[in-house]
């Protein structure tokens, strides 16, 4: 090769432009525009944790603690978990004079139904907290 001819390493006066991308290099370390931050799906999923309601802990309350409306308590429904404890403690007050028998077979029944809406009550609560926590 000469000096001045132009070759793979010498060009010349007719030297190439360096290539120009039209689009940016793809970093797969970058954060995508559109990501949360970092550890936002982490502190998501403790949050959940933290929040979910479990079927174990909830038959555990209604088994030992169903007249009392525990399990109602532990699954935020307040009114009629009062109202069931209200009720069994002034059964049981009125139990000398019969008509708390009554009312105890009432909120037993009501307890053996509990029984069947426990698992919906779990489910829509942790459907309703995930919705909560999603994007």
């Amino acid at each position: 090769m000469y000096p001045n001819q132009p070759g793979p390493y010498n060009q010349g006066p007719y030297q190439q432009a360096p290539y120009q991308q039209p689009y940016p290099q793809y970093n797969p370390y970058a954060p995508a525009p559109y990501a949360q931050p970092h550890g936002y799906d982490a502190q998501r999923m403790m949050l959940y944790d933290a929040n979910k309601k479990s079927a174990g802990v909830a038959y555990a309350l209604w088994f030992f603690l169903g007249m009392f409306g525990a399990h109602r308590f532990y699954m935020n429904r307040s009114g009629s978990a009062a109202a069931q404890l209200v009720i069994t403690v002034t059964s049981w007050i009125l139990l000398f004079v019969f008509i708390g028998l009554f009312t105890l077979f009432g909120v037993a029944v009501w307890v053996l139904i509990d029984a069947f809406l426990i698992p919906d009550w779990i489910r829509e609560h942790n459907n309703r907290l995930a919705n909560g926590l999603s994007y």
